[in-house]
């Protein structure tokens, strides 16, 4: 389970300076989203490989 004290919005992470020191900054981030539309008017592909077929 991943714990919400760290929690921080897309304004917050784009605001960080990560070149001001980069060792405070091996984080790990998960993020959460929901999909609210998919456009399928104009097609719609993915990634993979051409011999397995597994996405890459």
């Amino acid at each position: 389970m991943v714990s919400n004290a760290n929690q921080r919005t897309i304004e917050e992470l784009l605001a960080l300076d990560i070149h001001t020191n980069k060792l405070q900054f091996k984080i790990l981030i998960t993020c959460k989203a929901t999909i609210e539309m998919i456009d399928v008017s104009i097609g719609w592909w993915y990634k993979a490989c051409p011999h397995c077929k597994s996405s890459t």
